[in-house]
């Protein structure tokens, strides 16, 4: 993880933030404020045990920053930021991105990003745009590291509880009835990877992932019970550049 970037502000001054801030949709972080950060994660990359260093952000936002999905310049904004991080992990040598998709200042009783709330056009509107966003995006982070390994604490792993290990009948009514729109946003991510990247699935699930044939259960059902939330268009993608991850807590 990386701190002290400096970011462009609206009014052109400039903050220091962290990883954590990244989604933002007004603070621009630049290539002429991360270059400094090169030297370093080369020399991390360059440490033959560390085989696969990759930089991590968060993907929610910090405080009341949620990015209304209607709001075309902030996540114009956010897609820079996020080719920017991709053009540093790349020109150092790393082997891609780390995500955290948790909301975490949600929790604190703010407006989940990745949630339908009032702010919001209606539910179907709203999704696809989720889904644009998503193609947006990683557009950007492709184009400058058509090859990354993209690691995220998890994916559709988070929809579980909806998909009920298979025996959820229709699950993507399901999820969409919650309001639900990660996914949405997934399916844009997948939309517009290469054929070179590689995602991997982190299903985040704490210390359980360690216990015999734990590891085989969560991959079944990470890579089956999902799939009618994956577009269809997008099935061989999440077949054939998915893997899942044995996290361990």
């Amino acid at each position: 993880s990386i701190k002290d970037i400096p970011a462009v502000a609206e009014d052109g001054s400039v903050v220091k933030v962290s990883h954590s801030q990244i989604m933002n949709g007004s603070q621009r972080w630049t290539r002429e404020g991360l270059k400094r950060y090169i030297p370093v994660l080369s020399k991390i990359a360059q440490t033959p045990h560390l085989t696969e260093s990759m930089l991590i952000f968060w993907m929610s936002p910090t405080g009341d920053n949620r990015i209304g999905w209607d709001d075309d310049k902030g996540w114009a904004n956010y897609a820079e930021n996020m080719a920017a991080v991709a053009w540093l992990a790349k020109e150092s040598g790393l082997k891609g991105l780390m995500l955290d998709p948790e909301e975490y200042a949600a929790q604190g009783g703010n407006f989940a990003q990745y949630s339908l709330c009032h702010r919001d056009p209606p539910f179907e509107v709203t999704a696809k745009l989720a889904r644009q966003r998503g193609r947006e995006v990683f557009s950007r982070v492709f184009k400058e590291f058509p090859d990354a390994v993209i690691l995220s604490l998890w994916c559709f792993k988070k929809f579980g509880f909806w998909t009920e290990e298979g025996r959820q009948p229709y699950p993507l009514n399901n999820v969409d009835q919650s309001g639900e729109l990660l996914h949405y946003f997934l399916n844009g991510m997948i939309d517009v990877m290469p054929p070179e990247v590689r995602v991997v699935e982190g299903a985040e699930a704490y210390s359980r992932s360690a216990t015999d044939d734990f590891f085989l259960k969560q991959h079944v059902l990470s890579s089956t019970t999902v799939l009618p939330l994956i577009a269809p268009e997008n099935t061989a993608k999440f077949r054939s550049q998915f893997y899942m991850g044995n996290t361990h807590y």
